[in-house]
């Protein structure tokens, strides 16, 4: 099986913008990287990613840019049925978009890397490998 890591917009959000963590989630992808392994996320990444991005601007903070460059740096991963299918199943209180994310790391056997107190939670609980 191949060498997986998966971001979530947690992590990803706070390696774009720099924000507390951003050591966590660079020395993550560096080691997988570094092992012959890929940085993956569903495309729901591109799309929380990009709002945040347009939120941004509309209070002035051109960020555009920098998201997009870090958009680069992940292997985006397909909507498929089975994911939605999976996402839907999932018995645990979470978030949509969550399920979404939740749902694409399961299917493909990658460790995640999230932020997200209650992905955290849900992920342990359906044996999903964390980053620590």
């Amino acid at each position: 099986m191949a060498l997986l890591l998966y971001l979530d917009s947690s992590a990803f959000l706070r390696r774009a913008f720099g924000h507390a963590g951003t050591a966590v989630v660079d020395t993550a992808v560096a080691d997988y990287r570094a092992r012959g392994g890929a940085v993956v996320s569903s495309r729901v990444l591109w799309l929380e990613a990009r709002r945040v991005a347009i939120r941004e601007t509309l209070l002035g903070n051109d960020v555009a840019e920098p998201v997009e460059r870090q958009l680069d740096t992940v292997e985006k991963l397909p909507m498929t049925e089975d994911v939605w299918q999976r996402a839907a199943a999932i018995e645990q209180h979470i978030k949509t978009l969550d399920a979404l994310h939740l749902a694409t790391c399961e299917l493909i056997g990658a460790e995640l890397l999230t932020f997200d107190a209650t992905m955290r939670a849900v992920a342990l609980a359906r044996g999903v490998p964390l980053v620590a």
